[in-house]
């Protein structure tokens, strides 16, 4: 893993750590279990960093579209925003300065 990457890796780490503060308590083994496992958010630290170093715009849209897709799995989203949660709030963690 090159630095690019271990920098990637870092950010995705805080990033989930972030959005899991503001995961309720209830959903919150559904959440790193069945929606957004670590490893798997992880998994896009090759990608986004070579996406960063070569302005590429491809990856950014896709994750968003990932993101949005794992929230609708047993229609979390919206069982969240009955909850009271903040879904963008969340999603707004995942993704901060990922690729600014």
């Amino acid at each position: 893993m090159n630095k690019q990457e271990k920098q990637m890796e870092d950010q995705l780490r805080t990033n989930y750590r972030n959005a899991l503060k503001l995961v309720p308590p209830k959903f919150k083994d559904e959440f790193m279990e069945t929606i957004m496992p670590l490893e798997k958010f992880l998994s896009f630290t090759v990608p986004l960093s070579l996406a960063k170093k070569t302005k590429s715009e491809v990856i950014p849209p896709f994750l968003q579209e990932f993101i949005q897709n794992r929230f609708s799995i047993g229609r979390f989203g919206r069982r969240m925003t009955i909850a009271k949660a903040s879904v963008d709030a969340i999603y707004s963690e995942l993704v901060h300065n990922l690729w600014s």
